[in-house]
């Protein structure tokens, strides 16, 4: 597939794939797009990427081990201490403290909670943190010949907690495949949580963290728009509240 542009900001975010891809197969990482060439001329910018997937194959919204193994093996490649004003998840959560005038004062009191939790274990010591894909979701995988591809890779960072794109993917797909509330979204997190904890040493607190991140992702992207995602803030916070009270 191709995709072109003649606007500088997605042109960035093109290089920003192919570096991202680049980064994963220098550290072994397989079954990622084949990437053609990206390149930019005076007016437009194109990323060409190669995969086996065709059109209108369908999704699979199960967590399976095979999802579990892949972020287990980019994980373990990509491992990098450093202490928490270092990693790209502290810009994220400054721009959350900085930007809940569209929560209520209840929201309000149930994200600074977390925030809370998140900087006083992540600030205590040196962590560990690992590249992030930024959106694993059912949509971005397909399976062929049994192994698991992963693709669109244009949200990626590098020093995130460990292991948050698998509390992305059972969120997404409960919000977006099932249509679910908060109650679908608790329920798939309870029913793959003993699977989850065999790779995730700390589920309930990388889920905290995901939580955190993706309202700040989302308040930048939408320039602090919180109207336009009103019932995804309601569920994300309502969940926060029940990870935060079982802390």
């Amino acid at each position: 597939f191709l995709k072109v542009t003649n606007q500088k900001k997605v042109s960035q975010i093109f290089q920003h794939e192919a570096y991202a891809l680049d980064y994963l197969r220098e550290r072994k990482i397989k079954n990622l797009p084949q990437l053609s060439f990206e390149k930019s001329d005076e007016e437009f910018s194109f990323l060409f990427q190669k995969t086996e997937k065709n059109v209108g194959r369908g999704v699979d919204l199960k967590l399976s081990k095979k999802h579990l193994d892949f972020l287990w093996d980019v994980n373990q490649a990509t491992l990098k201490e450093k202490v928490y004003e270092e990693s790209e998840f502290a810009y994220y959560v400054e721009y959350l403290k900085n930007h809940m005038v569209g929560f209520s004062h209840e929201q309000r009191s149930v994200v600074r909670s977390g925030i809370q939790i998140v900087e006083e274990k992540l600030k205590e010591n040196n962590y560990v943190y690992s590249f992030f894909h930024g959106d694993f979701t059912p949509w971005n995988i397909y399976f062929e010949k049994g192994e698991i591809h992963v693709f669109d890779f244009e949200y990626a960072h590098y020093i995130m907690p460990q292991y948050m794109d698998v509390f992305h993917f059972i969120t997404q797909a409960a919000m977006l495949g099932k249509k679910a509330g908060v109650g679908g979204v608790m329920h798939e997190y309870r029913k793959n949580y003993k699977k989850i904890s065999r790779y995730v040493e700390q589920p309930e607190f990388t889920y905290i963290c995901y939580l955190i991140f993706i309202m700040a992702f989302y308040l930048i992207r939408t320039e602090n728009a919180t109207e336009k995602y009103e019932r995804e803030y309601n569920v994300w916070i309502r969940v926060l509240r029940n990870l935060t009270q079982r802390k």
